[in-house]
């Protein structure tokens, strides 16, 4: 093989400790192979430690080495000889040496050698069983900070936000190489105020940058005519956050161009968050001491679960010491500990010649200090690409692989050296021209962590290509809420292209995603129907999947007969013939019961019913069913529920039947599982699932894939190491998962932060230095999200086409030279992409780009609500009071009352995203223990709602006395709309939500200002609603309240 000189350097060094920057497709595996096979013409393959992170790679890199030994070995008996050693070499992922460090030196930590790796299902058993046993003491003996924090972290029916958090903070902690330290200084830098003003100044340091982009960016879009005038407001209130000298608002001009006006609209609003986002977190703080000292208040909870956690983890590791059982977590803090002993270190440290570890940039910190302890200063050699450092989520440290690349590249030391490949031998000129095009204008030190320089961009080496010549294709499909269905179509219809007019095989082509499972079944029956081939290699959470869901509510319903949605779920089975209007019937007929399932028992009663077959037919199938659940595995009781409901043949037509048939069979295999755990019992069993859904938990199905030959769907994760001919990256607008800042848990680097939590008032609420955090967190993920794109990029040999979806077609726009901040700001691949290339009459007139245009479909947005009614069996209650509809119709209730409610843009938009959720969060669901969280999730992938960062606000809402009123109530009707006349004109609006209880109607309006002074103008709205009610039906409004949502207060008017 022809190598260059840098890879030759990487072959032949040594005598020292060399860190190799390998950027993608640059041979890095080829030149770790004959590094080993050069090293080992004096050694034997014994003296060597090789660590890679997945089995996978430890196995192909042994076939490598025995395959390279192989061909060395017809003229050399040495080589001959390590190929019978090679079967017991050292060649393995870091987990599986820290067992056998274990094994060796299992009496250093009291483990049985014997041990085996916990199950996922039996590590969330012990563990619930830890917890269940430690929470029991703390109740029966409660101080008064653990009640605080039950009633901080959990909700009004359990504390399972409270076993959440300590849980989490466990696992966050268990990366940490020694966690009694780390937790010892991480309380002094709380408890800082040095620190933490250091951080605040830096913070509004920050803030000043960003608002001054903004102003420049204003600038250079404006003529120079006027003034702005409506930017005034917002000068002043920056102004008065901190003195921004420079800030220049005088200096932005007015423009006669309507498009320009709209974005400079959206830059002003951008401005006016950065000054809401401030004082939201000061509210009512007068100056920095008293900022600090609200921030110690909540310092005591914080102590307490971090003690909770420790007693947690305590128990935890002896429980599993007892049953002989570890996780891989354990393996290495058990590693980590027996390698304190310094005889037993220096033993390693004799024994291997050579360390040389793969995918250094995605090492953390405790496998750092593993290594560094068993390894000299002068036989380490490191691999990997700080670039495609993507493993954040498990803890990954990249930070650690660019500290020693930086130090070993400038200190000068003869004992360390660095190098770089970046020769890329995997893809055309043109991909690689695509590739740098975007990554030379956005990675750099401060996003990303390296900069995109000569020494890094890729550089074309694989002259055998030159014959091949594709541009990047920019595909955007564009349109009002465009579905994901039609970018399906799309990538159907180019899939065909590729395939019938280019002559690329299925097998070529691979369609990436950053998070795909939501697309599987879509893309799956898709290409079915269209005769596409089609290998999906992600594993889908199977717990989430529908014929899982309907089995357990099934199993639920055996178990407890009164739960209102396992028995809509089984009534709407095909084999007892019950349609959703027939139940809806039935549910009407019987007003005075409160639930549906006692309307279904009464209905039963009446010998009279128009269903009584029907009804007959489900209640001896349910009791044939109950009966047998009394003395039947849990295994063959689902088995019996499977056949006896028709589940077979309820998916017998779907195209993904057989991926059906096997989620349900592994159902029944993790039921006899946990039995054989010597937990029995339904509730049990329930209970576990609920666990493996809530706390996403990895039991997974991997998706069954059809043949070789086949269009390869995968996540960006799952295709590093890969390279396919054809990449088309989809779902580009997809906006970055931010779902743990929710939490009111924040674990990042070096920092555990609660939020506040106001004991009188009970309510939760994020401290500024928390937000400081966050942000600093934010900012680091957005780092992996663009490494995770070049990733992406880096796949393709020969082309690369990129497809979005946009609201409106992009026309013009310039590339940006983009500051730090505005990079820290992109929240999508999309926006990434766009910000790096040039338009013109909506072409792109970059080199090595095409820009491909589609016009969606409007997908309106009650077509969505309808699918999750649907899919949910839930009836939605919406009640139009009056439809009349008349030409003189001139006011709504918010016009009549405009001159004393007026809410700013910022809290305008927050409110309308909590009347959102209000409007469409399933309350059964809640009254049946149903996760909040699960629910916006569903809201946000369903794009009803975006990143909704306040969930404290739904949880307090319906852990007050009203939400609970709501949730008890008999019926609940949201949305309410109304047409009434006023002073002989027609007046229209819109009741948020009203509840009937058995005492009568009550009209609730909730609003999410930050204070009342606008009540009176609330008043008069709400009075208005309930003469509308009043006189367009018979019902007699008892109570009308305001509902104060972030304020947890409610108003009886």
């Amino acid at each position: 093989m022809n190598w260059n000189e840098n890879q030759l350097k990487a072959i032949n060094l040594k005598d020292k400790n060399i860190i190799v920057s390998a950027s993608a497709g640059s041979g890095k595996t080829a030149v770790l192979t004959q590094r080993i096979i050069n090293l080992l013409k004096d050694t034997e393959i014994d003296r060597f430690l090789i660590v890679t992170f997945t089995n996978a790679s430890a196995r192909d890199m042994r076939e490598k080495i025995e395959r390279a030994l192989i061909k060395e070995s017809f003229n050399n008996g040495f080589y001959r000889s390590q190929l019978k050693k090679i079967s017991f070499s050292e060649i393995t992922t870091l987990h599986s040496f820290c067992s056998k460090i274990i094994k060796e030196y299992f009496y250093e930590v009291g483990v049985d050698p014997r041990f085996n790796i916990a199950s996922d299902a039996q590590n969330t058993i012990i563990k619930s069983e830890v917890m269940d046993e430690m929470l029991e003491e703390e109740y029966a003996n409660p101080d008064e900070l653990f009640i605080h924090l039950v009633e901080f972290l959990g909700d009004y029916r359990s504390d399972e936000g409270l076993r959440k958090t300590i849980d989490d903070l466990n696992e966050f902690l268990v990366s940490k190489p020694d966690r009694e330290k780390f937790i010892s200084e991480f309380k002094e830098v709380y408890v800082s105020k040095d620190f933490w003003k250091d951080k605040f100044d830096r913070y509004f340091e920050s803030l000043k940058l960003r608002a001054c982009a903004i102003e420049e960016e204003i600038i250079s879009i404006c003529s120079t005519d006027k003034v702005v005038s409506f930017f005034e407001e917002e000068k002043q209130s920056l102004m008065r956050i901190h003195p921004f000298s420079e800030f220049n608002f005088e200096r932005m001009i007015s423009t006669s161009k309507e498009e320009e006006k709209d974005r400079i609209k959206k830059l002003r609003d951008q401005v006016k968050k950065i000054v809401s986002d401030y004082y939201l977190s000061i509210e009512g703080i007068r100056d920095f001491d008293e900022l600090f000292n609200s921030h110690l208040t909540n310092f005591k909870y914080l102590e307490k679960i971090i003690d909770l956690t420790l007693e947690y983890d305590s128990r935890l590791m002896n429980e599993k010491k007892e049953r002989g059982l570890l996780t891989f977590s354990d393996l290495e803090r058990y590693a980590i500990e027996i390698l304190k002993n310094d005889d037993i270190t220096q033993s390693y440290r004799d024994r291997f010649k050579y360390v040389l570890v793969d995918e250094y940039q995605d090492i953390n910190d405790i496998q750092e200090s593993i290594i560094t302890k068993i390894s000299g200063d002068d036989n380490l050699f490191m691999v990997g690409d700080l670039k495609q450092s993507i493993y954040g989520f498990r803890d990954a440290k990249p930070e650690l692989f660019m500290e020693k690349y930086n130090r070993y590249k400038n200190e000068g030391n003869p004992k360390s050296e660095a190098i770089d490949l970046n020769v890329n031998y995997r893809s055309t000129e043109k991909v690689l021209g695509a590739v740098n095009h975007i990554f030379e204008k956005i990675m750099r030190k401060n996003f990303g962590g390296i900069e995109y320089d000569e020494d890094t961009r890729l550089r074309y080496g694989n002259r055998s290509l030159d014959n091949i010549s594709h541009d990047c294709e920019y595909i955007q499909i564009s349109g009002t809420n465009v579905s994901r269905e039609e970018e399906v179509d799309l990538l159907v219809s180019k899939v065909n292209s590729l395939v019938n007019d280019e002559g690329y095989d299925y097998s070529d082509i691979a369609i990436l995603m950053r998070s795909p499972s939501s697309y599987v079944d879509l893309i799956g029956e898709s290409f079915s129907k269209n005769n596409i081939p089609i290998s999906i290699k992600i594993k889908k959470k199977y717990v989430d999947s529908l014929e899982i869901e309907l089995m357990m509510n099934l199993l639920k319903l055996i178990d407890n007969f009164k739960l209102d949605i396992p028995l809509l779920s089984a009534l709407r089975l095909p084999i007892f013939g019950f349609s959703e209007q027939e139940l809806f019937e039935i549910r009407n007929s019987h007003p005075e019961e409160k639930y549906f399932y006692s309307a279904f028992i009464s209905e039963r009663e009446n010998k009279n019913s128009y269903f009584s077959e029907k009804l007959e037919k489900f209640f001896t199938t349910y009791h044939e069913i109950k009966n047998k659940s009394k003395y039947l595995p849990l295994n063959e009781l689902l088995l019996e529920i499977y056949s006896s409901f028709g589940i077979e043949e309820l998916f017998e037509m779907s195209s993904n039947r057989q991926q059906i048939y096997h989620n349900i069979r592994l159902l029944f295999e993790k039921a006899l599982e946990f039995e054989n755990t010597l937990l029995i019992g339904i509730p049990a069993f329930v209970d576990f699932m609920s666990n493996v859904k809530d706390k996403n938990i990895d039991l997974e199905s991997s998706k069954l894939t059809d043949s070789s030959s086949a269009v390869k769907l995968t996540s960006i994760h799952a295709s590093k190491g890969l390279q396919y001919k054809v990449v088309i990256l989809a779902n580009l607008n997809k906006k970055y998962n931010e779902s743990d800042y929710k939490s009111k848990l924040l674990t990042y680097s070096d920092y555990i932060m609660l939020n506040n939590y106001n004991v009188e008032d009970r309510i939760t609420k994020k401290h500024l230095f928390r937000k400081i955090i966050e942000e600093e967190s934010k900012i680091k993920n957005r780092h992996e999200e663009a490494r995770l794109l070049y990733v992406a990029m880096t796949r393709a040999e020969e082309r690369l086409v990129l497809v979005t979806r946009t609201k409106e077609e992009i026309i013009d726009n310039k590339s940006k030279d983009f500051t730090d901040s505005e990079l820290n700001g992109i929240n999508s691949f999309n926006d990434l992409v766009v910000g790096c290339l040039n338009f013109e009459g909506g072409e792109i007139t970059d080199r090595g780009f095409k820009n491909i245009k589609f016009s969606g479909e409007k997908d309106t947005f009650n077509d969505k609500i309808d699918s999750v009614i649907v899919a949910s069996g839930k009836f939605y209650k919406k009640r139009d009071i009056a439809f009349r509809v008349e030409d003189n119709l001139t006011k709504s209730v918010s016009e009549i009352s405009k001159k004393t409610v007026y809410a700013d843009d910022e809290v305008l938009s927050k409110g309308i995203v909590v009347h959102k959720i209000l409007e469409h969060i399933d309350i059964d669901k809640i009254r049946l223990g149903s996760n909040i969280d699960s629910q916006i999730d569903y809201l946000e992938e369903l794009g009803v709602i975006e990143n909704f960062d306040e969930r404290e606000l739904i949880y307090n809402f319906f852990s007050s006395d009203i939400g609970m009123r709501v949730l008890s109530a008999k019926n609940v009707y949201r949305e309410v709309q109304f047409i009434n006349t006023l002073d002989s004109k027609f007046v229209k609006g819109k009741i948020d939500m009203i509840i009937e209880e058995d005492s009568g109607y009550s009209i609730i309006d909730y609003k999410t200002d930050y204070s009342l002074k606008l009540i009176e103008g609330y008043k008069k709205q709400i009075n208005l609603y309930a003469r509308a009610v009043e006189d367009n039906t018979n019902w007699k409004i008892k109570n009308k309240y305001l509902c104060f949502i972030r304020l947890n207060k409610t108003i009886d008017v």
